[in-house]
């Protein structure tokens, strides 16, 4: 059931909320205290209305957003056309020989596990954080409530910090070799999870992986099947 203006509303809201005790739990973590302006400006990455939510089928899960620390000045939100989101919007989907994509741009949608920008992604890396009861339980709820505002039809991870927390502690899933698939529980559906480590950016993936990501999510989504059934056929 699709969530009102109300309720929309009202999750914005929280999850606003959540995103800044977290930020200053995990600047002050790093040791960074001062430095609130890294804390991403909306939680959503981009300030969606809505409309443009609803449109979303695929969310992609980073670890963080980018800082320039050249300018730490700086509290912009995110660049529509920065180049990790042309990535997924205009090759990561396309599917060969065909020539189709897989998502629209407008049923792409991104979400970060913690929302506080760095230029070192190091700074947050997932020993700095398994043994934190708190800090880990406080990041499971951003991200539960992140999913349940997006609402999407399946997740991939972009990064293998966030498929790691992921299959630890989001998911009851046993957990056993080889198991790249999961599906989160929410409103009476399971959503399919597809892990993946890095996908974007200096350290890309090969298209060998990348094909397997997108079969999997074909095999594990019934509309990005119909979807890409139709397209080859137009």
């Amino acid at each position: 059931m699709a969530i009102d203006d109300n309720s929309f509303e009202a999750l914005k809201k929280d999850i606003e909320g959540l995103k800044q005790v977290l930020g200053k739990e995990v600047l002050k973590k790093i040791g960074r205290e001062k430095e609130e302006k890294r804390i991403e400006p909306f939680a959503t990455i981009f300030d969606y209305e809505l409309k443009q939510l609803r449109s979303i089928k695929i969310l992609i899960l980073g670890l963080n957003g980018h800082f320039n620390e050249k300018t730490p000045n700086e509290d912009q939100p995110a660049q529509n056309g920065y180049p990790y989101f042309n990535y997924f919007r205009k090759d990561f989907f396309r599917i060969q020989p065909e020539g189709v994509t897989l998502f629209d741009e407008s049923e792409i949608g991104f979400f970060d596990l913690i929302p506080v920008r760095t230029g070192r992604k190091n700074l947050l890396h997932f020993d700095k954080f398994k043994n934190d009861r708190e800090l880990r339980n406080k990041i499971r709820i951003y991200l539960e409530n992140g999913i349940k505002l997006f609402d999407p039809e399946i997740i991939l991870t972009n990064s293998t910090d966030v498929a790691k927390f992921i299959s630890k502690w989001l998911l009851c899933d046993y957990s056993k070799f080889g198991t790249t698939v999961y599906y989160y529980p929410l409103k009476g559906k399971k959503i399919p999870v597809i892990l993946s480590g890095n996908i974007s950016g200096a350290r890309k993936i090969d298209e060998f992986n990348r094909v397997r990501i997108l079969r999997e999510i074909i095999e594990n989504n019934k509309s990005a099947s119909e979807r890409l059934k139709n397209r080859v056929m137009l």
